[in-house]
């Protein structure tokens, strides 16, 4: 293996790493929107991969190796549109326990206000119908996702009289993924 297929290798590695620690468990604002920027990000260092296979499959002799590496930066470029949906769906698995706890704690609290102070801005509350819960994920340009905790389901109709797209959320709801019974991920847009 030459050093160049050992590069792509190691650069590779990183930065499957890189995607696991952002996605699976960073929360601060920075790590939202490079979760956010994530799938723009893909594709550059997709197509870095791919051409540097190629020069890699002209320069080494045994070509599985870099063949290797130029597929999985294909499937790569051609998923990158996913990638936020799957980071999601591993934060949720990875921290469910910590998602469910805080939702029950919410909604077993007496009052409005002790639901604001037990989500501390970590999430939202919003009372139209029945309680529900979000919390941000990423925040893209002028797009955001948020996991939201919601027993009657996020699509709803508008009320008559009511102005705003999608209540309660009062912006405009753009796709749902399911994560869990009554859990979703949710891509908002300005």
């Amino acid at each position: 293996m030459s050093g160049l297929t050992k590069f792509i290798y190691t650069a590779f590695a990183l930065w499957v790493v890189i995607f696991v620690a952002i996605f699976g468990f960073g929360s601060n604002a920075v790590f939202q929107v490079i979760r956010g920027l994530w799938p723009l990000l893909t594709l550059p260092i997709a197509l870095v991969f791919m051409l540097l296979s190629l020069t890699a499959i002209f320069m080494e002799k045994r070509k599985i190796q870099p063949l290797v590496i130029l597929l999985l930066s294909a499937i790569a470029l051609a998923t990158f549109k996913k990638t936020s949906g799957w980071g999601a769906w591993m934060n949720f698995q990875l921290h469910k326990s910590d998602y469910e706890s805080v939702a029950t704690k919410v909604l077993t609290a007496p009052s409005a206000k002790e639901q604001e102070k037990i989500c501390n801005g970590g999430c939202a509350v919003y009372h139209e119908d029945v309680v529900s819960l979000s919390f941000d994920y990423s925040a893209g340009f002028l797009n955001w996702t948020q996991i939201i905790y919601d027993p009657i389901g996020v699509r709803r109709p508008p009320k008559a009289g009511i102005s705003h797209p999608n209540p309660p959320y009062d912006t405009y709801l753009v796709k749902v993924e399911p994560l869990a019974k009554n859990w979703y991920f949710c891509y908002f847009i300005d």
